[in-house]
């Protein structure tokens, strides 16, 4: 079965990027993305979504709803319980990593400056080591 995989990030440019990083590690991934963070909230915790994503990687800089609120509203919510969420930004200082951690981020991450880079953290979160 394929993974699925939800991207919130307001920056049409990055979630290209992550995509095209996504499509070349598992291309069988099902993306669905959003650049709108209250409409990703909206549709995930509704029931408009036939299916519970595997993956969700969301921005930390967003406007109006930022990425620390999506992570806490979706950890609030049950469902939500067995999703991997990986967090991410342009800087990721290690207090603000944390902090993500203790919300109930799986993962933070800093945007990298190279595709490979992207390819490599996406490879480590989709197939992680046994």
């Amino acid at each position: 079965m394929s993974k699925t995989i939800i991207l919130i990030d307001d920056d049409s440019d990055d979630l290209y990027i992550m995509k095209t990083a996504i499509a070349a590690v598992d291309s069988a991934a099902l993306c669905l993305s959003f650049i709108y963070p209250d409409e990703a909230l909206r549709v995930l915790l509704s029931q408009e979504l036939v299916f519970r994503p595997n993956y969700v990687f969301i921005d930390i800089n967003m406007p109006v709803t930022t990425g620390d609120k999506c992570l806490r509203e979706l950890r609030a919510n049950r469902d939500f319980d067995d999703v991997f969420i990986a967090m991410y930004s342009t800087s990721m200082p290690e207090p603000v990593a944390e902090t993500l951690l203790n919300f109930g981020a799986n993962y933070t991450f800093e945007k990298p400056a190279h595709m490979s880079a992207y390819s490599k953290i996406i490879n480590e979160i989709l197939h992680p080591a046994i």
